[in-house]
């Protein structure tokens, strides 16, 4: 798998250049914006949102009804929002 860092570039580019080269099923997005990983989702992409605690885990999850197949984040040990995570079935990078 390719970690693409999209937060150089609009997302719509970025993904339209992977899907061009056929390599959506060897992609994750790496990005931040809330808005971006809807994009991502809903347009068939594996996007990976950063998740630093349980309101950020919220926001995506529970008030935008997002479920990302994996979360990056650079907590160490078991806490909250991995909790959290694993019970909604969301991998952790």
């Amino acid at each position: 798998m390719i970690d693409i860092d999209e937060n150089k570039s609009p997302a719509t580019e970025v993904l339209t250049a992977v899907k061009e080269k056929g390599m959506l099923d060897n992609v994750i997005f790496f990005t931040a914006n809330l808005n971006d990983v809807g994009y991502l989702i809903a347009n068939g992409a594996v996007a990976m949102p950063s998740c630093y605690n349980n309101t950020t885990f919220s926001s995506y999850v529970l008030q935008s009804k997002l479920k990302p197949l994996l979360f990056q984040t650079d907590n160490t040990g078991i806490n909250e929002e991995w909790i959290s995570m694993k019970n909604n079935g969301i991998r952790i990078y």
